[in-house]
């Protein structure tokens, strides 16, 4: 039985600093495979690639620059952080938000990859406003809550569009900062250029809650319902959706929404997604479960569930910095 050994990590600081410098110098090597082949193809658009994020989320435009600071003014590195015009990532997911007994909601997400390609970095942070999340492209986020109760997480959306624009982890952190509920993130949503088909599910500090087609070049869509996996409207790539069991997972997280609704304990639901088919294991291909997050907007409490049952509990109440090694094991 293969095995993968991932130091995941936690930190807490309010500007970019010492903790975050050290999370890029350690992924670096891995961040640096997203450049391809061809690394000068990048360099040659730095230019328009930051004007682009300079014009599209001018908020972030400090924090951006202070990152390039501390990385030394390395220009691949650099240009990899405005996370513009980079290739997509086909990853798998499936996330839906509950209904707690007290009325307020909770948004529950697993997320399948890699693990060695997985930044395994919880980072709490105050650039524009408070949020916790799972890091990814250096700065990006998977998933995350901020303190106004805006918590998001993506999923690959299972269709082979491509074009020019945002990798979804800027556009997560984005969101995350300048936004505090669901109707003002979907407005920024609609000017955002995206590279990649994604689906997106977003819950606020009200109750509000739903999912989001986004494609390229096209208008962000509302999803029929809030449970979403790696696949729109309809199946785009069957064989695909056939190894991921998109279609399957789905299924199962509408069933939980009626078996859980209300939810007197997470553990409930953590359970549940620790079960086929929304678990898997398959790490060597790239779609193993690497951890479940669950956010809940009301308390901004943010709970992480590793793949060997490691538990972090973590709100912007009481956020405890630790680094700790998960093992991923292989079951094919």
């Amino acid at each position: 039985m293969a095995e993968t050994v991932v130091t995941a990590v936690a930190a807490a600081e309010d500007s970019p600093g010492p903790a975050l410098l050290a999370h890029l110098h350690r992924r670096w090597p891995t961040h640096q495979t997203f450049a391809g082949d061809r690394p000068e193809d990048l360099l040659n658009s730095f230019e328009h690639a930051t004007t682009q994020l300079r014009t599209l989320m001018p908020e972030l435009w400090p924090i951006y620059q202070r990152l390039v600071e501390l990385f030394d003014g390395d220009r691949l590195g650099a240009r990899l952080l405005t996370m513009y015009g980079l290739p997509p990532v086909i990853t798998g997911c499936s996330q839906a938000v509950f209904i707690r007994t007290d009325n307020t909601p909770i948004l529950v997400r697993n997320y399948e990859f890699w693990p060695h390609l997985t930044d395994a970095f919880v980072y709490q942070s105050h650039f524009v406003q408070r949020v916790i999340g799972m890091v990814e492209g250096g700065w990006g986020l998977l998933d995350g809550v901020n303190h106004a109760g805006l918590a998001l997480s993506i999923t690959f959306g299972g269709a082979p569009t491509t074009g020019e624009g945002f990798s979804i982890p800027i556009i997560c952190r984005y969101l995350l900062e300048v936004c505090e509920t669901v109707d003002e993130a979907l407005v920024h949503l609609q000017r955002l250029p995206i590279n990649a088909a994604q689906n997106m599910t977003l819950v606020d500090r009200s109750g509000k809650a739903l999912s989001v087609f986004l494609e390229p070049g096209t208008a962000p869509r509302l999803a029929p319902e809030v449970a979403v996996t790696n696949h729109q409207e309809t199946v785009a790539m069957p064989e695909h959706a056939a190894f991921t069991c998109t279609v399957e997972r789905q299924q199962r997280l509408r069933d939980l929404a009626r078996e859980r609704e209300p939810i007197t304990e997470l553990s409930t639901i953590l359970q549940a997604y620790r079960e086929p088919p929304l678990f898997r294991t398959d790490y060597t291909a790239g779609f193993g479960t690497v951890y479940t997050a669950a956010y809940e907007p009301v308390t901004g409490q943010a709970t992480y569930q590793w793949s060997d049952s490691e538990m972090w509990e973590q709100s912007f109440t009481r956020f405890v910095p630790r680094t700790t090694t998960i093992t991923y094991r292989d079951s094919h």
